[in-house]
């Protein structure tokens, strides 16, 4: 017996040979199978948000972030497949993130030349950013926003590999990250189209889900000794990455509702944590992406009276109306008092699915209003908000109205009926895009000083009952300063009185957009009238209507547009982001509600009549006695206290071109409950019967859109290139083109015997039809020539190819899944 050559010993590896074959094993035992494509997956869906915030552009140097995001994963890897425990981790994690995190922003981001002074800048910033913080004022410095993302992308980092690879809790993986593309989509008003970096996400997530589900079933076989083919994984991937593209292509085309609901309902989800919102409002005031959707240019359903604002001057809309009139553009009023903030909350949302709702808001004298029309072109992404000039009373687009039914109360039919009400806030049905243009009519105060001198104290009760609200709240202080503004000014009517503490205020509080938020506990209109003495427009407004309302007089806080730059080449008004403003509105019976400008920032608002007296000099601070003393340090120089009439676009020096006056994004409060819907002039369902008609188009469309791409499929494997051929010589020839299609290896030189065992082998639950195919096809090719009238068999031909089909599509399915 012949003995089997013995093997060559190996030749020795050189000290470098052993390190990597050492280095290669310890790989081997940390990386496992499928461990590289889930780290792939994971490393981008953290490398998605980072690409979405770089689009959205809030600040410079946001690329640095995937620095930080590598590293994260990386690092967290080792740490997944370590012996260390959590809490270890966690802090070995946080010492290298906040090290490597810091490193690169002083890398990068930091000012200076060498490493001494980068990182003195850096350690500076970070100082004096958390100073202005703890002194009430607003963070301003973006480097320091994009150090916070590093640190909150390196634990999530942490957290998605800690949880994949070490827990395999995939959805602690995936949702953190989740929550910041959708926040930054919501946030965001650009026209880039942040939606693919969610979609992308999405599939991304779906395909972790399935890699996850597949390790738990092949550690399940490995416990219970199943025998499995090792190419399970693949064919779970390629299935599952084929049902993500599916869901999200349906997800995508299929009606979603009403875009009104679609963003009621996100603004349901951002209040849930509107805390988060006012404390990051606080720390990162100045980031300079585009901010907000334009639906939060006051908006919601709260004002609040908080710290620094800054506004862009991006353009929001363009307003053709006729000249001679002082502008504003009103979106919402705020009329109840609490906590530091405004509200408005209304028991009817009357809905109007076409054109032409109508609003009673009661009658009035002659010539004290006049109806005025103007388009509005939006010049944002979106815009779901309607504005339009005080007061509007109809609406030239669908539209959803909040209001109240005054004068029949607890009906909510009122506008059917035509009775009066009191609206607060209108929206689109559907958002108005870009370019797109809509038609108001309003009916616009103009009546004279004279007039409103005249209108009396004989409001309605449903003014006095809303519009006096909040005076247990004014201070002592506040109300004593309001007493000595009427008595110095000798104002008697109401519209004296409003006059003469629109003037005080304009004259004795200076206005500044950069004032630090209220400190907690203290009233935020006694604070910046009497402490502060500063503010924007909200707190002019504020202050106005609450010294108003302790003498008897209704009022409340108007929101929207200052009238923004006049174009006489055009005749248009271009509002921008920065004449987001707020103002006084006060209500005179026969007149309505007229509108006033406390704000020192605007140009006054003078009417036909109005006369200029000096103000009555009152100090701001509470004295033993009522003697007024006058006030020093805020009052405006004299140029500045000049009342010029009212600008016009014939005059447009005189136009009000200012600069930002008001924060769009009052930060919001629980929802109120929702008011009473009635449906105007039509069917209370056609929102749902849209839907259905949508849904059962998009249906009918995808079914024949899938019928005619399996027909065109057909046709292009089973009948392009056999024309000339019966049928029985078709079916053998579209034998070979499954047989290929299954990677069948079938070549020209075969017999169709040959070719028959081939395929019957490979295709078993088509045997059958495959050997009668052949069968008939060696008889109509090689036998003797058939009678005319006895052709060949092409029924049973046909018969036994739409067996054979069905037999190779199951086994092309069966090999995808794996189980052939």
């Amino acid at each position: 017996m012949a003995k089997s050559p013995r093997r060559k010993p190996a030749p020795p590896m050189n000290p470098f040979q052993r390190m990597v074959k050492r280095w290669r094993n310890n790989l081997r035992q940390m990386v496992t199978r499928g461990d590289f494509t889930a780290l792939v997956i994971v490393w981008s869906l953290l490398v998605l948000p980072v690409l979405a915030l770089f689009t959205a552009d809030w600040a410079d140097g946001m690329l640095t972030l995937l620095i930080v995001v590598s590293a994260s994963v990386s690092f967290g890897y080792i740490l997944a497949w370590s012996r260390l425990s959590e809490l270890a981790s966690i802090l070995l994690s946080s010492i290298y993130g906040l090290f490597l995190t810091s490193g690169t922003m002083i890398l990068f981001l930091a000012n200076g030349g060498g490493p001494i002074s980068r990182t003195s800048d850096f350690v500076q910033r970070n100082s004096d950013w958390i100073n202005t913080i703890n002194t009430g004022g607003a963070g301003t410095d973006n480097m320091v926003f994009v150090f916070f993302l590093g640190i909150v992308l390196w634990f999530l980092g942490h957290n998605s590999t800690w949880h994949v690879f070490r827990l395999d809790r995939v959805w602690r993986a995936v949702i953190p990250p989740g929550l910041v593309l959708v926040i930054n989509n919501y946030s965001y008003d650009g026209k880039a189209h942040l939606e693919f970096y969610l979609i992308a996400y999405v599939f991304l997530a779906m395909l972790l889900v399935v890699r996850s589900h597949v390790d738990a079933r092949e550690y399940e076989w490995y416990r219970n000794r199943v025998k499995y083919s090792r190419n399970i994984r693949k064919y779970f991937l390629r299935i599952g990455a084929i049902l993500a593209i599916l869901f999200v292509t349906v997800g995508f085309i299929l009606p979603n509702g009403n875009d009104q609901d679609n963003l009621e309902r996100s603004k349901a989800f951002l209040d849930s944590i509107s805390r988060f919102t006012e404390i990051w409002n606080r720390l990162f005031s100045r980031l300079e992406s585009q901010g907000v959707s334009s639906p939060e240019y006051y908006g919601g359903d709260r004002l609040e009276l908080g710290g620094a604002i800054q506004l862009g001057e991006a353009p929001v809309f363009e307003v053709t109306a006729p000249t001679g009139v002082r502008y504003y553009w009103r979106s919402t009023v705020f009329d109840t008092y609490s906590m530091g903030g405004w509200d408005h909350n209304r028991s009817v949302r009357a809905t109007k699915e076409d054109d032409g709702l109508r609003l009673n808001i009661g009658d009035t004298l002659p010539n004290s209003r006049r109806s005025v029309e103007q388009t509005f072109r939006i010049l944002l992404t979106a815009n779901n908000l309607i504005y339009a000039a005080p007061q509007p009373i109809e609406f030239g687009l669908p539209v959803r109205v909040e209001l109240d039914c005054v004068t029949a109360p607890g009906s909510f039919d009122c506008v059917n009926q035509g009775l009066e009400v009191d609206a607060a806030i209108a929206k689109t049905i559907n958002p108005v895009r870009e370019n797109e243009t809509y038609i108001m009519v309003s009916s616009v105060s103009v009546a004279s000083a004279d007039a409103l001198r005249g209108a009396g104290t004989d409001y309605p009760a449903w003014v006095t009952q809303k519009y006096l609200q909040g005076v247990e709240q004014v201070t002592p202080r506040l109300a004593q300063l309001t007493r000595d503004i009427v008595a110095g000014s000798g104002a008697v009517t109401p519209y004296d009185k409003a006059k003469a503490i629109e003037r005080w205020l304009r004259q004795n509080i200076a206005y500044n957009e950069a004032i630090p938020a209220p400190p907690p506990g203290v009233d935020p209109v006694d604070w910046a009238v009497f402490d502060l003495r500063e503010g924007y427009c909200n707190y002019y407004a504020s202050a106005m209507i609450l010294m108003l309302r302790t003498e008897g007089i209704p009022a409340r806080m108007a929101a929207g547009f200052s009238q923004g730059e006049y174009d006489p080449a055009k005749n248009t008004y271009l509002v921008r982001e920065r004449d987001a403003h707020t103002w006084v509105e006060v209500y005179f019976p026969g007149h309505g509600w007229v509108e006033f400008e406390p704000t020192a920032d605007e140009q006054p608002l003078e009417r036909e009549g109005d006369s200029t007296p000096e103000p009555p000099q009152v100090t701001a601070t509470p004295l033993p006695t009522n003697t007024p003393t006058p006030l020093p340090s805020n009052t405006p120089q004299p140029q500045e206290l000049q009342q010029t009439p009212t600008p016009t676009p014939q005059q447009p020096e005189q136009d009000p071109l200012t600069p930002p006056t008001a924060t769009p994004t009052p930060t919001p409060t629980p929802i109120p409950p929702m008011p009473q819907d009635t449906q105007v002039d039509s069917d209370d369902s056609p929102g749902v019967l849209r839907i259905v008609f949508w849904f059962i188009l998009v249906l009918v469309i995808t079914v024949f859109v899938l019928a005619g791409g399996v027909a065109f499929t057909i046709w292009w494997v089973e009948h392009r290139g056999l024309g000339g051929l019966n049928l029985v010589e078709k079916a053998y020839a579209r034998l070979g083109i499954y047989g290929k299609w299954l990677g069948i290896r079938l070549t020209p030189e075969d017999t169709p015997e040959e070719r028959r065992r081939e395929l019957a082998k490979n295709v078993p639950d088509g045997k059958k039809p495959i050997n009668d195919i052949t069968y008939l096809y060696v008889e109509n090719r090689f036998g003797p020539p058939r009678p005319k009238d006895k052709p060949a068999d092409e029924t049973e031909a046909k018969h036994a190819w739409s067996e054979a089909r069905l037999a190779f599509i199951r086994r092309k399915f069966q090999k995808w899944f794996g189980r052939a």
